[in-house]
This record gives C-alpha cells, sequence and structure tokens, in this order.
C-alpha cells in the first residue's frame, strides 16, 4: 500500500460527528403571542423575556420578532419596512441592531436545553441576512458570547451617554471564534464558528460587544454632530477619515434609502393613538437571524 493511498483512506475515514442542537427554540417558532406595537413599547413580560419562548431581551431594548401571521404588518414576513424579506424554513425570524454608531445596540440571548460540559468543543451556527438599503450601516461581524448566566445582558445600567455605553461594558468579550466575516448581499447566508467550553454554560447572546474605550469616545463624537438630523453633512466623510483605523468592521451603506422621513408615525397604546413626526435617518445597522445552532463536536 503506497503513501498516498494510506493519506487518502485517513482523509475519507476522519468525519466528524456532532450531537443534537442544544438551543431551546433555535428557529423562533415557539412565542408567547403573536407580534403587535404593545409587544415592543409596552412591558408585558417579567424581568428580561423576549417574545419568543427561551430567548431574552436586555430591558427597554426593542429587538424585533417577524412572523408570517404577525398582527401588526410592521412585522410581518415576507414584506416588513426593511422591505422584502422572506424565511429561509419555517414561519418567523428576529431582527435586531447589533450596533450603531449612534449608540444603539440590542443583544438578544437564547437558553441551552442543558448547560455545556467543561472542556468540550462546541460548533455555533447561525443563518443571518443584511436588511439592505434601509440600513445605513454593514458589519464584518455579528458577535457572540456563551456565559453561564445573563446578569449583564438584563437591564442598562445609568452611567454611559448612549445604550451601547450603558449596555456593553469591559469584561463584555465576544468568546466565539468566526472564522470568516459576514457576507452582506442582502441574501440569507450561514456563518460558523467553534467555542470551547469553561462548563455550565447555558445561554448564547448575539450583538456587537466591548471593543474598547476609544470606540466608547468615537461614539460621543459622532452623536454630537447631530447626523441623523440632517445637520453638518459635509463633516460626515471627514469624520470617517479621521477614524477609519479605528472603525475597520462597520462600513457605510452606499445603497441606503432612508427607511423614514417626514413621515408621521402613528402608535396606538390601548384606547389612545398618539401621532408624532419622524423626520430623522436611523443610522443603524440591522440584521435578521435564525436557525440558530450550538452541538458538540465529536
Amino acid at each position: 500500500m503506497t503513501k498516498q493511498t494510506i493519506t487518502l483512506l485517513l482523509l475519507l475515514g476522519w468525519v466528524t460527528c456532532y450531537t443534537q442542537n442544544l438551543v431551546k427554540n433555535p428557529r423562533f417558532e415557539l412565542y408567547y403571542h403573536l407580534p403587535d406595537l404593545k409587544y415592543e413599547f409596552g412591558e408585558r413580560y417579567q424581568d428580561s423575556a423576549f417574545i419568543c419562548k427561551y430567548w431574552h431581551k436586555v430591558n427597554e431594548t426593542t429587538p424585533d420578532y417577524y412572523h408570517v401571521n404577525a398582527i401588526n404588518e410592521r412585522y410581518l414576513i415576507p414584506n416588513n419596512p426593511f422591505g422584502f424579506h422572506p424565511v429561509i424554513t419555517g414561519s418567523a425570524y428576529v431582527g435586531f441592531v447589533p450596533f450603531g454608531l449612534v449608540g444603539g445596540t440590542e443583544p438578544i440571548s437564547g437558553e441551552f436545553k442543558e448547560p455545556l460540559e467543561r472542556g468540550k468543543l462546541y460548533e455555533v451556527s447561525f443563518s443571518y441576512r443584511y436588511a439592505g438599503v434601509n440600513a445605513y450601516f454593514y458589519l464584518d461581524r455579528i458577535e457572540c458570547i456563551i456565559g453561564k448566566d445573563l446578569d449583564q445582558f438584563k437591564y442598562i445600567r445609568m452611567r454611559g451617554m448612549t445604550s451601547y455605553e450603558r449596555i456593553i461594558t469591559p469584561g463584555m468579550n465576544a468568546n466565539v471564534k468566526f472564522e470568516k466575516t459576514l457576507n452582506n448581499n442582502g441574501d440569507w447566508n450561514r456563518i460558523t464558528g467553534f467555542y470551547k467550553a469553561e462548563g455550565g454554560e447555558r445561554y448564547i447572546t448575539f450583538g456587537f460587544f466591548y471593543q474598547n474605550e476609544k470606540l466608547n469616545k468615537i461614539i460621543r463624537e459622532y452623536v454630537s454632530h447631530n447626523f441623523v438630523l440632517g445637520h453638518n453633512s459635509h463633516l460626515e466623510d471627514r469624520f470617517f477619515r479621521k477614524h477609519r483605523k479605528h472603525l475597520t468592521f462597520i462600513h457605510r451603506n452606499p445603497d441606503y434609502v432612508p427607511k423614514t422621513e417626514n413621515r408621521m408615525l402613528e402608535l396606538t397604546f390601548e384606547e389612545e393613538t398618539i401621532k408624532t413626526s419622524s423626520i430623522y435617518q436611523e443610522r443603524i445597522s440591522y440584521y435578521f437571524i435564525d436557525d440558530v445552532s450550538v452541538k458538540e463536536v465529536k
């Protein structure tokens, strides 16, 4: 038997095995009720519970739940305010803001069926879709933290100028390793990474986590220019040139079309309807995620 033949047999015999998916409600099919405006603008649940069963959000943040049978058309599939976005399979997905230079972020956390085991390697994967023309920014990455509890992702702290600064603090560092960057072509894509367990981890959180204090200073400067109100647009190119070495992970969408500009937005709470003028441009990145998977590699 030649050396080449032995090598080929070894390659053919090397099969990676995976166990069951440990994520509860990985495709967001289970919910407390179909999405309407009340679930987002009014607190229906205790603590940090999200409209999807076994999923959680930071209190006072508003990640979105989309469903083919949504009560309010804002959360319908396939057509919603971000355009035409069909499902991969099933009837639902979640949309959220991982990061925006105006300081917005909406981490979302899912539960495991059982705690991870110390020293074992786990494959982490999920499907994602960039929102497209109505999102001002796109990102090179969505980050993940796998941890033992959700205490740090339940409430907004009082200290800090922006939501990002009040939610994302030093020590909140991504710990899942993804080799590829995001494909922002507007289609459903899938990304895979790996995590070696410390033991006892029960949750996975999606977002964009702590980078350094310099980023917080850059966010404050961006907010101070009031770009979202259409002010000082001549300074924006100069701003990105100034900070380009610190903002390699975020990019302006050349095809951006403002989602809400000079429109009247009607919000209905019980019997009361409130009308408010929306004239600003949302400077956010926005992504849909679905089919979340965490499996032990054997």
